[in-house]
């Protein structure tokens, strides 16, 4: 029971680096309703289960903060979403003075998104977050946030750390991918990692429909499996920040604000910041502390996926070659996992 543990940690933290890694170089499915709260944050949720031909849905959140006549919209992102997700944010984010994005290493360069694009799941750190995001393109049958979202108006300021800046602060904090993973497998084995089960009737059958899935070419399968987990990503995210923070988020966070000042300070009144979910607590609760107001939010479907299987298109489903493939690709991390896992005081 404890490797199954360890390999549903690996698929969590590989499923929340789709709300949260960071990127290197008229809305569809939008539901709008006031802010309940004040103070309790939420940027992505999962809406299921499906029945009597109902869809389920994955869903991030865009979250309006006011002060006097200043207006700061959170726009929360998973980077893997339909194509139709996409178009309705580019429509969304050209309605702004300014858009505050990530992109850790720089402003958004074409031929940099291209090599990201190309990135090996085994040659470790970012580059091999990045080549899992593709991997799990390919088989939930997803977009790529670099593929879709138009980096070129204007109004779009980068918001992030210099890669010189994010490699120092992550030695700094020996935040390494591998000791990421370790830390979601303890939390799994504690029983505390949200959306991975504890008990293991529940767990061989997460794992049946996940492999499943992935044996049929099911994508809706897939995602109907990995949704609930991406949707606790906050509570994940939270987990690993600790009272010290992280890089991953509350460094990059602490950059937002300081370049939100600035664009401010240069007499813009209507701003966006345009991050992955998992960084939105956070920033929600900086900017509470500033004595702005949350007042409105609206739900974009970042996935929809309907009742039953999906019928693969011819060559899309991955034959067992493909499978042991991935699995060959991510074995380095697996074994980073065990090996930090054990090896852990």
């Amino acid at each position: 029971m404890t490797i199954m543990i360890r390999l549903l940690s690996l698929l969590t933290l590989s499923a929340v680096t789709a709300a949260l890694v960071p990127q290197t170089r008229a809305e569809t499915g939008v539901a709008t309703t006031p802010s309940q709260s004040t103070t309790s944050a939420d940027y992505i949720r999962f809406e299921g289960e499906a029945g009597d031909g109902e869809t389920d849905r994955l869903q991030t959140a865009v979250t309006r903060f006011q002060k006097e006549d200043l207006i700061v919209d959170l726009v929360a992102v998973v980077h893997l979403a339909e194509q139709d997700y996409f178009e309705g944010i580019n429509g969304l984010l050209s309605d702004y003075d300014v858009v505050l994005y990530e992109m850790v290493g720089g402003e958004f360069d074409p031929e940099r998104a291209a090599q990201a694009l190309q990135s090996d799941p085994s040659a470790g750190g970012l580059e091999s977050l990045q080549g899992i995001q593709q991997v799990a393109k390919s088989l939930l049958g997803l977009s790529f946030q670099l593929e879709a979202i138009d980096y070129a108006p204007d109004n779009f300021v980068h918001a992030d750390l210099t890669l010189e800046e994010f490699t120092s602060l992550s030695a700094t904090r020996d935040e390494s991918f591998a000791n990421l993973m370790a830390r979601a497998s303890e939390l799994s084995e504690q029983g505390g990692l949200a959306g991975i089960p504890t008990d293991e009737t529940a767990m061989n059958e997460l794992i049946a429909v996940i492999m499943n899935s992935l044996m049929t070419g099911d994508s809706n399968g897939l995602k109907r499996a990995i949704a609930p987990i991406l949707s606790e990503s906050e509570s994940l995210i939270a987990e690993f920040e600790g009272e010290d923070g992280s890089v991953i988020v509350s460094e990059r966070n602490r950059v937002v604000m300081e370049k939100l000042a600035v664009v401010l300070a240069e007499g813009h009144k209507k701003v966006a910041v345009f991050y992955g979910a998992g960084h939105m607590p956070d920033l929600e609760t900086r900017l509470l502390a500033l004595d702005y107001t949350k007042s409105s939010e609206a739900w974009l479907d970042a996935w929809t996926i309907a009742e039953g299987a999906t019928t693969p298109a011819p060559g899309t489903a991955p034959d067992i070659g493909q499978l042991m493939q991935l699995i060959m690709d991510l074995q380095p991390q697996l074994e980073q996992l065990m090996e930090s896992f054990d090896s852990a005081p």
